[in-house]
């Protein structure tokens, strides 16, 4: 067993080197907090200044940010399924790589948000704000971008299959090499995308209120599954 003159020494090098230390978890919520690493499942955080926050690797599995300030935070590799940010501001924050399932961004302020390599599956972006966000390679299947704004998105190679676009603003937007199985894009107007070939609409769906890019047509048959 280390005496306290030991353990203190421990602790001081663990954070000389740069590691979190356990203390780090107990900071209470607040603006440029470090919770790298921390475990804050299931947690009510709704309408609190976290801007500039540290949350890498952490997981966050729950928790409700709802109306939370996030701007400039990091999420690199964390875990945050069915977590809410409803309304929150998210600008220029970094999820990259994190992982979510169900995660819900509907109606939040994420401009030049980084998404690349994340995945988050089954998840609603409905009415979010996401203009000049990255979504590199990122993984969004099965989710939902309804009205949101997209403009200048980098969708290039990410799996956007079975994803709902109704409504979206994606002016400016690289669909470089997406993948677009049954990718909904019912009243969504394309004519400004970058990088759609006939391949992705062939396998994609849309309706009459679709536009699409010069140069590339409707299949015979291109309704929405239900």
């Amino acid at each position: 067993m280390l005496k306290r003159g030991a353990l203190i020494a421990v602790l001081l090098v663990a954070a000389a080197d740069g590691h979190a230390i356990a203390g780090s978890c107990g900071t209470e919520a607040g603006a440029g907090i470090d919770w790298s690493g921390c475990s804050k499942s299931r947690l009510m955080l709704n309408g609190i200044n976290f801007a500039a926050s540290n949350f890498e690797g952490a997981n966050l599995t729950g928790t409700d940010f709802r109306d939370s300030t996030l701007d400039g935070s990091g999420f690199y590799k964390s875990d945050i399924s069915r977590v809410s940010f409803r309304g929150s501001s998210l600008n220029g924050a970094n999820f990259e790589k994190a992982t979510g399932l169900r995660t819900n961004f509907d109606g939040a302020n994420a401009q030049g948000a980084n998404f690349q390599k994340s995945e988050f599956n089954r998840s609603s972006f409905n009415g979010a704000n996401l203009a000049g966000a990255n979504m590199t390679k990122a993984d969004v299947g099965r989710g939902s971008f309804e009205k949101a704004n997209l403009q200048g998105v980098p969708f290039v190679l990410a799996n956007i299959s079975r994803t709902s676009f109704a409504g979206a603003n994606l002016q400016g937007a690289d669909l470089q090499n997406a993948f677009t199985y049954n990718t909904n894009f019912e009243h969504t107007d394309l004519s400004g995308v970058k990088n759609l070939v006939q391949e992705q609409v062939d396998v994609a769906c849309g309706n009459d209120a679709t536009v699409l890019p010069q140069g590339l047509n409707k299949p015979a048959r291109w309704d929405c599954e239900d």
